[in-house]
């Protein structure tokens, strides 16, 4: 399992959106209330742009041959992993096809689809479409995150229930779904 590396402090509000919303549809079902935020952000996109990023989700789950490791949605860290996925996304948005093929690659294990990358890159393109910035490179820094508002402040108010003491009450939660590929790290 990689490291937790980066906070949540250093991303941009489109890249804050898309690891809130992964976090909370990796730790159970999907609800009508995570889409909201994408609809604020995207507004009549915002509907196409959650069900891509679940289609995202759902192809990792299903086609990836490694556990990802994903945290909690209270923790203020992100993993190497999540950090992979929202380059992936980055690469998407600026039509760096190669290095959208090497993220995902990276977090199957094998060889992505061209569903997969479709999804990607419809979420990616929905967000530029609104000005939600999203980096090919999150280990560059914050030289652009001013552009969208500026990076997203971890604090109150973004809380929900954690079942079965997942997230920051253990420090591995394996989350056994049908394929049983992703895993929760927790700080």
């Amino acid at each position: 399992m990689d490291g937790l590396e980066q906070t949540t402090s250093e991303l941009t509000q489109g890249e804050a959106l898309l690891l809130r919303t992964l976090r909370r549809l990796t730790l159970g079902p999907p609800c009508e209330g995570l889409k909201a935020p994408f609809e604020d952000a995207c507004g009549c996109a915002g509907e196409d742009a959650y069900q891509g990023l679940a289609a995202v989700i759902e192809h990792l789950r299903r086609d990836g041959r490694r556990r990802i490791a994903v945290a909690g949605p209270p923790v203020r860290l992100v993993t190497a992993d999540e950090r992979r996925l929202l380059e992936a996304f980055g690469a998407a948005q600026a039509d760096d096809y190669q290095a959208l093929d090497e993220r995902l690659g990276h977090l199957l294990d094998g060889r992505p689809s061209a569903r997969l990358g479709g999804a990607a890159c419809l979420v990616a393109q929905v967000f530029a479409l609104q000005g939600l910035l999203l980096r090919g490179d999150l280990t560059a820094g914050q030289h652009h995150a001013e552009q969208d508002g500026g990076p997203v402040r971890s604090g109150g108010g973004d809380h929900m229930p954690m079942p079965d003491g997942a997230g920051e009450l253990q420090p591995l939660v394996h989350v056994e779904d049908d394929a049983g590929r992703i895993e929760h790290a927790a700080r």
